[in-house]
């Protein structure tokens, strides 16, 4: 789930770009679009450029979904099992009911409570995204190195402004 995330969240930070370049040249050059009536030419273009953002933030709406189903079924299906497995407990091997309910109770309660937390996913893996593209250019190297004594000195250096 948080692969699919992280993909579907970096993907669509990339395709905010096209139409953030739109919007910069149009609002950059508001006087000719203008002048040329461009407007509405370049709302289509910003709007077709919105387009895939929108598939792909309807796909990351959808897995969340899927993966909201999955942990209520999941749910359901663990208390099930609890019920049933207790029952056999309290029934064949003697255990007490009450300890049999409670434990069951908080093996739910534990799981729906992590599944609670884990739920912040979300902002984790867009965190991450947007990390990788810091660390990419805090990891860049540059063409000039700065502690190298190469190149061109200056033979005087004058402090006084020139007449």
């Amino acid at each position: 789930m948080r692969r699919v995330v992280t993909g579907l969240a970096r993907r669509i930070r990339e395709q905010y770009a096209r139409p953030g370049a739109v919007a910069e040249q149009a609002v950059s050059s508001v006087r000719t679009a203008y002048s040329f009536v461009a407007e509405a030419s370049t709302m289509a273009r910003f709007s077709a450029a919105l387009q895939e953002s929108a598939r792909l933030g309807l796909r990351q709406g959808l897995a969340k979904g899927i993966a909201a189903l999955g942990s209520n079924g999941n749910t359901f299906a663990i208390y099930a099992f609890n019920v049933c497995y207790g029952s056999r407990l309290v029934m064949y091997h003697g255990y007490q009911g009450g300890t049999v309910f409670i434990v069951s109770s908080l093996i739910i309660i534990g799981g729906v409570s992590l599944g609670s937390a884990l739920s912040n996913i979300k902002c984790f893996s867009e965190a991450t995204a947007a990390a990788e593209r810091v660390l990419e250019m805090v990891r860049r190297v540059p063409k000039i190195d700065s502690y190298s004594d190469a190149g061109d000195r200056g033979s005087r250096v004058s402090a006084s402004a020139p007449p």
